[in-house]
């Protein structure tokens, strides 16, 4: 039989531990692959500062493996056709905005 204390504390104590599993986990979320398939650039999902919220950027590697090169803030980054450019979405404040890197 359960004790009611138990049942208390253990539903007190279990949105935290539920939220730390998840707030604490890192994820690959899209990405795209340059035109000469040498690179690759896809977001990378961290835990913020704040206990529950995301911070979102923009990474590209050699499609070979190797060193990540951090691009910056965004999400669903796009290489232009001739694999140059860069682009990535970047919100600020709820604006998003385009930006295109060389």
């Amino acid at each position: 039989m359960l004790r009611p204390g138990l049942v208390v504390a253990a539903a007190l104590l279990l949105p935290d531990a539920v939220a730390a599993q998840y707030f604490d986990r890192s994820a690959v979320l899209d990405g795209a692959i340059s035109a000469d398939a040498s690179q690759v650039a896809f977001t990378l999902r961290e835990p913020a500062d704040e206990r529950d919220t995301f911070v979102k950027r923009v990474v590209v590697m050699p499609a070979s493996g190797g060193s990540q090169r951090a691009i910056g803030a965004g999400s669903h980054p796009a290489f232009g056709p001739g694999g140059q450019l860069l682009a990535r979405l970047v919100e600020s404040d709820g604006v998003r905005s385009l930006v295109v890197r060389d």
